[in-house]
């Protein structure tokens, strides 16, 4: 994606804005989360911590640099983060094995923050050759792709040393390179053909580098005025000790996942146009003009869209996004380009926001490709009883059929989430029916999903017949996305 100065994205903006009627100049603002628990505040003393390297991380992406390389050498923050990052409680998990912590951070007001911690480990080997610590570098490099510099980091940091037969030393396969050193072909599971991956590529085996570059990249939507229905990842730190290695992964901490609301949010109801809806109605619509977003302006595939994986971002009277208050307005407003033709979609406000989250298992198909290397290679299909489970190539109905689906079994009385499930398997929504296109863990069955390629955001979004009066004029709306 091509990056723009803050001057130059705000004019783009202000054009957009005019081209559509409307002639107030905004500027991009963060979403502040109502602070609900006092006891959570620590107040501590200032500290200086840079901590939101996003563009860093980005501009080594599009010039082709190492990522993993970068997310590595983040020691100077390492002794700010043990003593004065607060790690106040631990509120879930996460992919891999990841615990999540609200914590606290000097010198940046009482805002809250979500860490997620990775514990890694080092494997320590026995020696059955005299080698120097180089030497093995370049073995393990060549076999495994582990960088050298870290692996000879972590095996004392010369590398002359001999490793004498019957010596250990440590392999730290959490330092394997993303970056791609040959092209790569994999045949999609579906065996409709091949996927090919260029060199050049980040493909990462431990996907918690991957789904920090994909959360940076959406959090980029957020920021630079395109979706509110994203949040903010700010950094990436390695730190190394004597109980081995934690990594960190710092977030805008949200008010909860959608699985945890769902119930009381498809009981609140709103008129708009004449027409009531539920709350959980118009945050589908959300996630559907989000995923429309992502997949126009990175190709990307975020391949496990459930509720645990959709969070809410509570609103009040400070939520702001493109300068305007969300609640003096009566219509929030959607603008996307496809093809050249501009659709504008409007949504009565409702109490939340929703935040799409959890990249873990992620591919961005767009130039460069970025994601996990295992969903290409295997699936998990070693995880998954020896079956595919998710496409290993793009595809645009994957991830909207799949929360489709989640959404309309959380409220078969919703006339709109029946609509759209018709619309998608072409049939009335009975258990049965559902069956002959989704499996048993509600997820589409990928060996006839090429045959729902009408069931994709931008065909969904210019039908009439599904969005009805959300497709219809609304005369004070503010916007909350724009292509």
């Amino acid at each position: 994606m091509k990056m723009y100065p803050k001057m130059e994205i705000e004019s783009m903006l202000k054009r957009k804005r005019e081209s559509l009627g409307y002639t107030k100049s905004p500027k991009t603002k963060l979403i502040k989360i109502k602070e609900t628990d006092p006891s959570l505040h620590k107040i501590m003393e200032p500290i200086e911590l840079k901590f939101d390297e996003k563009s860093e991380i980005i501009n080594i992406i599009n010039t082709g640099g190492c990522i993993v390389k970068i997310l590595l050498n983040q020691r100077k923050k390492c002794a700010l983060i043990e003593s004065h990052v607060k790690f106040v409680k631990e509120i879930g998990d996460g992919q891999s094995g990841a615990h999540v912590f609200i914590v606290t951070i000097p010198g940046k007001g009482i805002k809250k923050y979500v860490v997620k911690t990775f514990d890694e480990k080092d494997d320590t080997v026995v020696s059955d050759e005299k080698k120097s610590v180089g030497d093995y570098a370049d073995i393990y490099y060549n076999r495994f792709h582990v960088s050298k510099e870290w692996f000879i980091r972590e095996n004392g940091g010369n590398p002359n040393r001999i490793i004498n037969i019957g010596d250990t030393f440590r392999i730290p396969y959490y330092a394997i390179l993303c970056k791609t050193k040959r092209e790569s072909t994999y045949e999609r599971f579906d065996y409709g053909g091949f996927v090919t991956v260029p060199k050049g590529s980040y493909l990462c085996t431990d996907s918690k580098y991957s789904e920090y570059v994909i959360g940076i990249l959406c959090a980029e939507l957020y920021t630079n005025g395109i979706c509110i229905n994203f949040y903010d990842t700010f950094d990436f730190a390695t730190c190394t000790g004597g109980d081995g290695v934690k990594q960190y992964i710092f977030m805008e901490l949200l008010t909860g996942e959608l699985y945890g609301k769902y119930q009381e949010l498809r009981n609140i109801k709103v008129k708009y146009k004449g027409k009531e809806f539920s709350v959980l109605d118009i945050l589908y619509i959300q996630t559907l003009l989000a995923i429309a977003y992502y997949q126009k302006i990175y190709n990307l595939q975020h391949n496990d869209l459930h509720f645990k994986n959709l969070f809410l971002s509570k609103v009040d009277e400070n939520t702001k996004y493109l300068n305007e208050r969300l609640t003096e307005f009566s219509s929030w407003q959607y603008n996307i380009n496809f093809g050249g033709k501009s659709i504008n979609v409007y949504t009565p406000p409702v109490p939340y926001l929703i935040k799409i989250a959890d990249f873990g298992l992620s591919v961005k198909y767009g130039t460069p490709i970025v994601g996990n290397k295992n969903m290409m290679e295997h699936g998990y299909t070693h995880m998954n009883f020896g079956e595919n489970w998710y496409p290993n190539w793009y595809t645009e109905n994957y991830d909207i059929m799949m929360v489709t689906l989640h959404f309309f079994l959380a409220d078969e009385s919703s006339l709109l989430l029946r609509r759209f499930m018709e619309y998608i398997i072409g049939n009335t929504p009975t258990t049965d029916n559902i069956l002959k296109v989704y499996r048993k863990n509600k997820r589409p069955n990928i060996s006839i999903i090429s045959q729902f390629d009408h069931a994709t955001p931008e065909y969904m979004i210019q039908n009439k017949e599904l969005m009805d009066v959300f497709l219809e004029p609304h005369s004070t709306a503010t916007f909350i996305g724009i292509d």
